[in-house]
């Protein structure tokens, strides 16, 4: 069963999902993540935040596909709040290759060239200042 993760679902509702296409008891699907049950309870209910592979293994066990759609500014909004600074200019600079690298002729990466070239452009502004 393949099912789409919308990037506004919780991990709680992840975790949440794959227990209930396990048909597992939460007993049982809790040995399969290495936890407690007392824990897969925790993360069932949002009062602990599962790791990442809990996460990533709940995915895979359900044929999850991650969806994640981020506009380009809003990826670059991102990019310059969580790698600001000039320790971080490496990082930018490699960014700013990676979206060189993709802005080819595929055509749906040519529709969006220009919003990659605004992202590319606050990115350089970022890591000259």
């Amino acid at each position: 069963m393949k099912i789409s993760v919308k990037n506004s679902m919780k991990p709680k509702d992840i975790v949440k999902i794959a227990l209930q296409n396990s048909g597992l008891s939460q007993e049982d699907f809790a040995k399969l993540l290495g936890k407690s049950q007392p824990m897969l309870s925790k993360y069932i209910s949002g009062r602990a935040i599962p790791p990442t592979d809990v996460i990533i293994l709940c995915m895979n066990r359900c044929g999850f596909q991650l969806s994640l759609e981020i506009s380009a500014s809003a990826l670059a909004d991102r990019i310059r709040t969580d790698f600001s600074g000039t320790a971080f200019a490496d990082v930018r600079a490699a960014i700013n290759q990676i979206l060189d690298s993709i802005s080819g002729p595929n055509d749906t990466i040519t529709y969006q060239s220009s919003r990659l070239e605004r992202a590319k452009k606050e990115l350089y502004e970022t890591t000259t200042t």
